[in-house]
């Protein structure tokens, strides 16, 4: 199922006409590892993170069936974006999240 337009992922209270430019909103990472967690997991898998020796080999797994997909945050702590794909009759068919690991033709611009 092909996904349409993708927003950035928000959360209440989050608008990005308050951005400026080059800035987002995106997802903390602390101890170098990201993750996305299905929400009715949350709870249970919350300290799952302290099972997984940094995801140094491999860089990243698939937990409890998919209710929780973690990997190596690249650049290590941070924020990062993230945007939600969405089909034509409104249900999510996907996360990105940018990691940042790849320059862009705008970053000689900054600063």
């Amino acid at each position: 199922m092909a996904s349409a337009a993708p927003p950035q992922a928000l959360r209440d209270g989050q608008n990005p006409i308050d951005l400026g430019h080059r800035q987002y909103f995106g997802f903390g990472v602390d101890a170098g590892m990201a993750c996305f967690v299905d929400a009715d997991a949350s709870e249970r898998m919350q300290d799952v993170w302290l099972t997984l020796d940094g995801l140094v080999d491999p860089r990243h797994r698939t937990i409890d069936s998919g209710a929780m997909v973690a990997w190596s945050s690249g650049w290590g702590d941070g924020s990062y974006p993230t945007w939600i794909g969405y089909d034509t009759a409104g249900h999510v068919t996907c996360f990105v999240a940018d990691m940042l690991l790849f320059p862009t033709d705008n970053d000689e611009d900054d600063d």
